[in-house]
C-alpha cells in the first residue's frame, strides 16, 4: 500500500498481472485505473537461448501472486478483486499434453534456432504479402510458425504427442483453470497463425505446418465468468480472495503498454526495455482498410482493436551484455557490478559511457543485432558485428557504438510506421524512462521530442484498462504529467548525419 493510504473503497478493484520475458509484475488498480500500491516484480527464468522450463516460469509467477495477495487485506480492506487481468509477452509457444502439462520447453521471441525453417517456410508460402496482411506477422524465427516447423522436423515424436499448442498466457490460464480455457484474439494474433479478417486459424499455414485442427484452441473474447471457468482447487485454496473473481483472457503486453501510456489519437507508445517497439492502437477496421507494409506488424488487443507497430530486438539487452561481457561497471567500482537491471537502474551506465562524447567519435561501424533483429527488414539470420577496432578502442566506445546503432535502427523503423500511419507523437515507457542517459540518447538519436510517460508500469495499467472496458465501464482517461524531453540541436544534427550515412551505406 502507498504510504499513508487507507484501504481502497472503490466499487471495482482490478488485479493486473504482467508476465514478460525478463520480469513478471503484479499490481492492484481502482476503477479509474489508478494504482492502489506499488507493483511487485520478479525475474523470469528464461535461458540465454530464449527458452524456459514452463513449469518453473509459472511457479515464479505464482509465488509473485502469493506475495501480492499476502498484502491484499491492507490494500483492499474487506473487498476482493472483481476482475483479474493478465497480459503477457506475445509469441510464446509451448506444447501441452491433454492435461495441460508441458511436453516442450516454452520458447520466446528471441529463440533463434529456426532460421533454416524460416527460409524454407518463406519459400513454400504462395504469397508472402497476402499472408502478412492476413496474419499481421512476417515469417521470422521470432514468431511461432517457424518454431513449430523446427519441432516437427527435429522432434517429430514430441510434435505428434502435443494435444494443444499454447501461448504463455493460455498456458498460465490452463494451469490455473484447466484444459478447456480458450485463446484470446490478442494472443492468437501474436502467434502469427491467425487470420484476423476471417477470425480463424490460417488455413495455408496450418496445412504447411501439418497442424492438426484439434491442437489449436478455440478463440473467444470477453470475460471468463465464475460459472464457466473456476480456479482449480489447489489454486482456489491457495488464493481464496480470487475464488469468485472474473478473469480477462490474456492480452499482448505490447498492446497493453500502449493503452496504459497513451492519452489520445495521434500518439504512439514507444516502449524501450530489453527490446524496443513503437506501436499504435487503432480500430481493427482502420488496420484492415489498407495493405500492411512488410516493415510493420499488426496484432489484436481485443476483437475490435488492432495494435500496429514496429519492433527492434536490441535495446536494454545491450546494457546487460556490456555489464556481463565488457565488465564496464566492475572496471569503475566492483560493488557496482552487483547492481541489477538491464537498462541501467542503480548505475546509469548509458549516461556514464556517453558522457560528453560526440556522436560517432568512436570510429566504429557496428551491427547491434546481438539478439537477432526484427523490423523493418525482418532478417532471419541477423548477427552482431564490429569493424574498425584499434588498439586504443575502449569498452565504453564499443558499448556506445552499439547503442547508437540500435537507436538509429529504431529511427528507421519509426519512419516506416509513420509512412503508414502519418506523423505520431511518441510517448515513452519502459525501463529507459528511469535513465537520464537513455532519455538524452533517444531524443537526440531519434531527432524528436519524447513525452515521458508518467505511468510507472504502463503494461499493468493497460491490462487494468482492458479489464474495466470488458466490464462495461468507461475507459479511464489519462492526462499526461510526464516530462517532455527535447533533443539537443547540435547532437541531433550529428545523429541525423550518422543516420543518413548509415542509410546510404545500406
Amino acid at each position: 500500500m502507498i504510504d499513508g493510504q487507507s484501504p481502497h473503497k472503490d466499487t471495482c478493484i482490478v488485479l493486473a498481472i504482467d508476465v514478460g520475458t525478463t520480469n513478471a509484475k503484479v499490481q492492484f488498480f481502482g476503477e479509474e485505473a489508478q494504482p492502489l500500491e506499488r507493483a511487485l516484480r520478479a525475474g523470469m527464468p528464461v535461458r540465454p537461448d530464449g527458452t524456459a522450463d514452463a513449469d518453473l516460469l509459472a511457479a515464479e509467477v505464482e509465488r509473485l501472486l502469493d506475495r501480492a495477495l499476502a498484502d491484499a487485506e491492507g490494500i483492499l480492506g474487506e473487498k476482493a478483486p472483481e476482475v483479474v487481468a493478465l497480459t503477457c509477452a506475445w509469441h510464446g509457444l509451448v506444447g501441452l499434453d491433454r492435461d495441460g502439462n508441458p511436453l516442450t520447453a516454452l520458447s520466446t521471441w528471441f529463440d533463434g534456432r529456426a532460421v533454416a525453417q524460416a527460409l524454407r517456410l518463406r519459400a513454400r508460402v504462395s504469397d508472402l504479402d497476402a499472408l502478412h496482411d492476413r496474419t499481421g506477422a512476417p515469417i521470422h524465427p521470432a514468431l511461432p510458425p517457424t518454431r513449430l516447423l523446427r519441432l516437427r522436423e527435429e522432434e517429430r515424436a514430441v510434435f505428434d504427442r502435443v494435444a494443444r499448442w499454447a501461448s504463455l498466457g493460455e498456458f498460465l490460464h490452463i494451469r490455473w483453470f484447466g484444459p478447456q480455457v480458450p485463446a484470446s484474439p490478442s494472443m492468437a494474433s501474436g502467434s502469427g497463425l491467425y487470420d484476423q479478417s476471417r477470425r480463424g486459424w490460417d488455413l495455408e499455414l496450418c496445412r504447411l505446418l501439418e497442424l492438426r485442427p484439434e491442437t489449436l484452441p478455440r478463440v473467444r473474447d470477453g470475460l471468463y465468468l465464475g460459472s464457466e471457468l473456476r480456479l482449480r482447487e489447489p489454486f482456489a485454496n491457495r488464493w481464496p480472495v480470487l475464488r469468485n473473481a472474473r478473469w480477462t483472457p490474456a492480452s499482448g503486453d505490447g498492446g497493453a503498454a500502449v493503452v496504459g501510456s497513451v492519452a489520445c489519437a495521434g500518439e504512439a507508445g514507444l516502449t524501450v526495455g530489453t527490446s524496443a517497439a513503437a506501436r499504435v492502437v487503432i480500430p481493427f477496421s482502420q488496420r484492415a482498410g489498407r495493405p500492411l507494409p512488410r516493415a510493420l506488424f499488426a496484432y489484436l488487443l481485443e476483437e475490435d482493436r488492432a495494435v500496429v507497430g514496429v519492433a527492434r530486438s536490441n535495446a536494454g539487452n545491450l546494457i546487460g551484455w556490456g555489464r556481463r561481457v565488457l565488465f564496464l561497471e566492475a572496471l569503475r567500482d566492483p560493488r557496482a557490478a552487483r547492481q541489477q537491471g538491464p537498462l541501467g537502474e542503480g548505475v546509469d551506465l548509458v549516461a556514464e559511457v556517453f558522457g560528453d562524447s560526440r556522436p560517432g567519435d568512436h570510429g566504429l561501424v557496428v551491427d547491434p543485432s546481438l539478439a537477432g533483429e526484427r523490423s523493418p527488414h525482418w532478417p532471419v539470420k541477423a548477427r552482431g558485428s564490429i569493424s574498425g577496432l584499434r588498439t586504443d578502442t575502449t569498452a565504453e566506445q564499443l558499448l556506445r557504438a552499439l547503442l547508437e546503432a540500435a537507436v538509429l535502427g529504431l529511427r528507421r523503423s519509426i519512419e516506416e510506421l509513420e509512412g503508414w500511419s502519418g506523423p505520431l507523437e511518441m510517448v515513452l515507457s519502459g525501463g529507459a524512462t528511469r535513465s537520464p542517459g537513455w532519455l538524452r540518447l533517444l531524443a537526440n538519436g531519434l531527432g524528436r521530442p519524447l513525452r515521458v510517460s508518467s505511468v510507472p508500469e504502463a503494461s499493468l495499467r493497460g491490462a487494468a484498462v482492458v479489464a474495466l472496458r470488458a466490464l462495461g465501464l468507461p475507459e479511464p482517461r489519462l492526462r499526461h504529467e510526464g516530462e517532455l524531453v527535447r533533443p539537443d540541436p547540435t547532437r541531433a544534427s550529428a545523429y541525423a548525419k550518422l543516420y543518413a550515412d548509415r542509410e546510404s551505406a545500406n
